[in-house]
């Protein structure tokens, strides 16, 4: 005969939390943008020899600063692509700069309009 065996309420909690967690936490982590099971390989320490490697391509959205000095004298010391990537960052920088001054001009714009909008309703209405 098979022995039937009954489980409690709290034994039912802990298996459930044994699934529930994790998949939450891989969740939660993807949601965030990062890589929830290589996180997790990392702080078990499973593929050790990956991790220094996958975490470094991983962020690449991430903002970061030229390490070296952008004045003219380094800029001749440079390889040819590092020089070329510094010229588009300045070319890119000017880019912004000239859409945030389009940006404000079209803001100013739009807050004359609905400035003249409003006498405009002033006048229809008689006052």
């Amino acid at each position: 005969m098979a022995k039937k065996y009954k489980l409690t309420g709290f034994s039912r909690f802990l298996v459930v939390m044994l699934f529930l967690v994790p998949g939450a936490y891989i969740g939660a982590s993807y949601y965030n943008g990062e890589d929830g099971i290589q996180n997790i390989k990392e702080l078990i320490g499973i593929e050790s020899g990956q991790s220094s490697t996958s975490t470094s391509t991983s962020t690449p959205d991430a903002p970061s600063t030229p390490s070296t000095p952008t004045t003219s004298s380094t800029t001749e010391e440079l390889p040819s692509d590092v020089k070329m990537l510094q010229d588009e960052l300045t070319d890119l920088r000017r880019r912004i700069e000239a859409m945030e001054r389009e940006n404000k001009e079209l803001k100013d714009q739009v807050f004359d309009k609905n400035e003249e909008i409003v006498e405009l309703q002033r006048k229809l209405r008689g006052e």
